[in-house]
């Protein structure tokens, strides 16, 4: 298997998620080939009920797309707080 690196920013009160290496609110998480979305969140200690905007070089992915959403070395993801409207 194969080793894919991407990077992961933490906004906002996520940030408690962040891996010990990262620097600031985002980090280069290194993981194995073929590792999903659902895979990294379970990883980085992120508890199935938070609730996040997560977006994925650019597209918001729903979190019913979590465990079919496959990650790729160079991807971007940013882990959010979800938007909400007052």
């Amino acid at each position: 298997m194969s080793t894919v690196s991407l990077r992961v920013t933490f906004g906002g009160p996520l940030v408690r998620f962040k891996p010990e290496n990262a620097q600031g609110n985002a980090a280069i998480v290194d993981n194995v080939d073929g590792l999903t979305l659902i895979n990294l969140l379970e990883k980085l200690g992120v508890p199935e009920e938070q609730r996040l905007l997560t977006i994925l070089n650019g597209t918001v992915i729903p979190s019913d797309a979590y465990p079919v959403t496959f990650l790729s070395d160079g991807d971007d993801l940013a882990l959010m707080p979800p938007i909400q409207a007052g």
